[in-house]
C-alpha cells in the first residue's frame, strides 16, 4: 500500500472558504497555523514510508524488516543481497509449494517472463527459464528456488533454452546441418 503524499494542505483548506471569508487575512492565517500542523504530521508519515518499507529501507532499517520475517543479515552481507534474502523469505513465508508459486519464484528470482516447469518422477522438478543467468548468480538462484520446492522435492535440472530457436523434433528445427550452418535449434544450457 502506498499512501499519497498531499504537499498543498493549506492551498485546500483556503480553497473551500465561503466567499466571504476568502480575503480576511486573519482568519487565513489562523487556518494556516493549523493545517500546517497536519503538513508536517503529512511529511513525517512520507518520510517512515521511505525509511521503513521493505524496498527502501537501509542499514538497520533492513535489519529490522529481516528480523520480522524471520531472516538475519549474515556478516558482510550488502543492503543490496539482503534485500533479495528479505523478498525471498516473505514470498517463502507465504508459499505453498504449489507448482504455480513456484513458477512465480521462478520468475522473480531469474527475471524472466517464460519459465518451463516440468515435474519430474519420482520427487523433482525441471526449471528453464528463456534468460540466461550469469554464472555467478546460478548457484544462489538454484539455491533460493530449491527453499520453495515441497519437504522431499529436490530441483533436478535448472537452465536456460533459446526461446526463438530451441533444438525440438516434432514440427520443430531438430538437429543442424554440415551443408547449412542455419538449420537446426539450440541445446538448453543446463546450470
Amino acid at each position: 500500500m502506498s499512501i499519497v503524499t498531499i504537499n498543498d494542505h493549506i492551498d485546500r483548506a483556503t480553497a473551500r472558504f465561503l466567499e466571504q471569508y476568502k480575503n480576511k487575512p486573519r482568519l487565513n492565517g489562523l487556518l494556516a497555523a493549523f493545517i500546517e500542523q497536519i503538513q508536517d504530521i503529512e511529511n513525517v508519515i512520507q518520510d517512515l514510508e521511505n525509511k521503513v518499507g521493505v524496498d527502501t529501507a537501509e542499514g538497520l532499517q533492513q535489519d529490522r524488516n529481516g528480523a520480522i520475517v524471520g531472516i538475519e543479515r549474515t556478516a558482510g552481507q550488502s543492503d543490496e543481497d539482503y534485500l533479495l534474502a528479505i523478498k525471498a523469505k516473505i514470498i517463502q513465508n507465504l508459499n505453498q509449494g504449489t507448482p504455480e508459486e513456484i513458477i512465480a519464484a521462478a520468475k522473480f528470482f531469474i527475471g524472466s517472463a517464460l519459465i518451463w516447469y516440468l515435474e519430474v518422477y519420482p520427487a523433482a522438478v525441471d526449471i528453464f527459464s528463456t534468460t540466461s543467468i550469469p554464472e555467478e548468480s546460478r548457484a544462489k538462484i538454484r539455491t533460493q528456488l530449491q527453499k520453495f520446492l515441497p519437504a522431499g522435492v529436490s530441483l533436478d535440472s535448472f537452465g536456460h533454452y533459446d526461446e526463438v530457436n530451441p533444438l525440438v523434433f516434432s514440427g520443430g528445427r531438430g538437429f543442424g546441418d554440415v551443408n547449412d550452418p542455419t538449420a537446426g535449434g539450440l541445446f538448453a544450457d543446463l546450470y
